[in-house]
């Protein structure tokens, strides 16, 4: 069985599905990454983020229309500081 290795410490983007329409071929978050493939395209299309790639910039969020993205820091770890002001879900 393959060990997954630890995720880096920071902020990362978080999807909330129900708030996504990527039904509306609305991929902003996927084009406005500028980590490489930290958020890409699952099989039923919708986006998924990879957090050992994303570095919890926010990019995503600030151009997502329909607020589905947001910015947290993962537990047990030091949050970054704050780039940007989100709003909550």
């Amino acid at each position: 069985m393959e060990q997954k290795k630890p995720l880096k410490s920071g902020n990362r983007a978080v999807i909330n599905p129900e708030k996504c329409k990527h039904d509306n071929n609305c991929l902003k978050c996927m084009e406005e990454c500028k980590t490489e493939k930290a958020i890409s395209q699952s099989e039923d299309g919708s986006p998924v983020v990879d957090l050992d790639a994303c570095d919890g910039c926010g990019n995503c969020a600030e151009v997502c229309p329909n607020k589905a993205i947001g910015v947290f820091y993962l537990k047990g770890t030091q949050p970054d500081p704050p780039r940007r002001r989100f709003e909550v879900w």
